[in-house]
């Protein structure tokens, strides 16, 4: 199976709602290598991929996970941003509830 890591790295840094020029000194590159990155014209490395992934759970807040568990979720097409939400809200619910 062919996988497009470039769609899933536009997509994470567009739902954490950076620019590339934002994103590409937190994951210590260039703004033209994050466009390449995103559009398939390079291809993306492990540690590339693992500091992107570094990023997008900082931004989202995401405690007690890994960003390899994150980047198994978004490659699997897991909306991270809908689940750590229905989570907060059910721990929430769970907490008022006790």
């Amino acid at each position: 199976m062919n996988y497009d890591y470039g769609a899933v790295l536009k997509e994470t840094r567009k739902r954490v709602k950076l620019t590339q020029d934002e994103i590409a000194p937190l994951i210590q590159t260039s703004r033209p290598t994050v466009s390449k990155l995103e559009n398939g014209d390079r291809a993306v490395k492990l540690d590339d991929f693992i500091k992107w992934l570094q990023v997008v759970q900082s931004k989202l807040q995401v405690t007690n996970t890994m960003p390899a568990d994150l980047g198994v979720a978004l490659v699997n097409g897991v909306d991270v941003i809908q689940l750590t939400q229905m989570l907060t809200q059910f721990v929430g619910g769970f907490i008022k509830f006790i």
